[in-house]
């Protein structure tokens, strides 16, 4: 399939799950209210974060070498389900270390914390890594349509039972109950890879691994993107535990809420990401640039319109959609959509960068990037709480798009309001574009 159209396949199924996800979102928080949503962003964010961090980067790996297809399939299969494995028992090692020295509640609050809870988030972290590794080899193999589908099927299951719940529970859900539904969507999208991978990449299975060289190669890439990603992802999550421990759980719900709808407008960035990730390992640099500065213009204009969109109406569609108990979520929002918006240029050049191997960068962007996010929310949070946090996440965002931006123009030579600006061509290609796509459906 070509880049433009798994560009418009990855986006076009990714904006319907985008959809089913904001439904979810708007049902959860109904049913669980601002302190039990907290609860469930911790959960959530405490899985996301050790399924990244006992990961070692190897899905960001696996992505890069299965685009280029050095390695045995079979192997590479084996490889991927060895570390699956691996990362999984040493999580468990993990909730057993952290019953015994009594910092169980950094990663399951109390009383959510019990034993049925403790197996569910050991199931989901299975699950959810598991999707992180192999949905990386599909993508390296460009099976865009087919790991969309896998997530439509996940989000969509997700939707029916939440639309039960809100339809059919007079009373406030507990945190444990999603707990159950994210584990067991988790596990669907696991053995829909393993049926993805058997129908597509290969069908036969034996026991055997890359070569030696190979695994060295992979685990010095998956290394660097590692301790990157790690850093990325502590520049946005980080605040999550600030607040929650400094302002309580009830203020990070409204948090949380504001940063989860600011961020849906990563929807097109992380899409085109995704795609420029497997296209950039076996393309020529100067087409590769091209498109990425194109992407990044396009990107940024969506997200400015959106942007505006919320900025104007998101009082009245949090009050709407979520209930009045969150109406303090909108000065939050205005404030994120700030960096954000910028930010959205960043996520398209994070995943060139990686797609073309100059992981040194990477490596100093996210390391001044959480920085910035450690000195500001140890200044701001304890004294302003949720809005001390979203104050020092515009301040990252924005640094570290200027920073990004600017390695870029040393690689590339590409001038920075290149990068933002949608110039006359850009325009006559998009109404062509539009102009095809409505010719066709007529």
């Amino acid at each position: 399939m070509s880049f433009k159209k798994s560009v418009a396949t990855t986006f076009g199924l990714n904006a319907f799950t985008f959809l089913a996800g904001f439904l979810n979102s708007i049902m959860a928080a109904r049913l669980l209210g601002p302190e039990g949503r907290g609860v469930f962003t911790i959960y959530s964010t405490a899985v996301e974060l050790m399924a990244m961090m006992l990961g070692l980067g190897l899905p960001h790996a696996l992505l890069y070498f299965a685009a280029k297809d050095q390695f045995d399939r079979p192997g590479l299969f084996n490889f991927s389900l060895s570390a699956l494995g691996a990362s999984t028992l040493a999580f468990v090692a993990l909730m057993i270390i952290s019953n015994g020295w009594g910092f169980q509640h950094l990663l399951l609050p109390a009383p959510y914390n019990k034993l049925t809870d403790q197996v569910m988030m050991v199931i989901y972290f299975l699950g959810l890594s598991g999707w992180y590794l192999f949905v990386s080899v599909l993508n390296g193999h460009r099976l865009f349509p087919q790991t969309n589908l896998i997530s439509l099927v996940s989000i969509g299951g997700t939707l029916v039972i939440y639309a039960l719940l809100f339809f059919y529970s007079s009373d406030r859900a507990s945190p444990s109950v999603f707990f159950f539904v994210q584990m067991l969507m988790a596990l669907v999208t696991l053995f829909g890879c393993f049926w993805v991978h058997h129908r597509y990449v290969s069908s036969s299975y034996r026991w055997g691994m890359p070569p030696r060289d190979g695994v060295v190669s992979m685990v010095r890439y998956s290394m660097v993107i590692f301790a990157s990603n790690i850093m990325f992802f502590l520049t946005m999550k980080l605040d999550y535990w600030f607040v929650n421990h400094f302002a309580g759980a009830a203020d990070l719900g409204l948090y949380s809420l504001a940063s989860n709808v600011g961020l849906t407008m990563m929807l097109l960035p992380n899409s085109v990401g995704l795609v420029l990730t497997a296209f950039t390992a076996n393309e020529g640099a100067g087409r590769v640039d091209r498109w990425s500065a194109f992407l990044c213009r396009l990107t940024f204009f969506i997200s400015c319109l959106i942007a505006l969109v919320l900025w104007l109406t998101g009082d009245q569609l949090i009050r709407f959609l979520y209930g009045s108990v969150f109406d303090d979520s909108f000065l939050l929002l205005k404030i994120l959509l700030m960096g954000i918006v910028p930010y959205a240029v960043f996520t398209v050049l994070r995943n060139y960068f990686a797609g073309v191997g100059l992981l040194k960068d990477l490596l100093i962007v996210s390391t001044l990037g959480l920085l910035i996010t450690v000195v500001l929310d140890i200044i701001l949070i304890p004294a302003k709480g949720a809005m001390g946090a979203a104050i020092a996440s515009v301040s990252t965002y924005v640094v570290s798009t200027a920073l990004l931006v600017w390695r870029f123009h040393r690689h590339t030579s590409t001038r920075w309001y290149q990068l933002f600006v949608l110039n006359l061509e850009d325009i006559k290609f998009i109404r062509s574009k539009i102009t095809e796509l409505l010719h066709l459906k007529k």
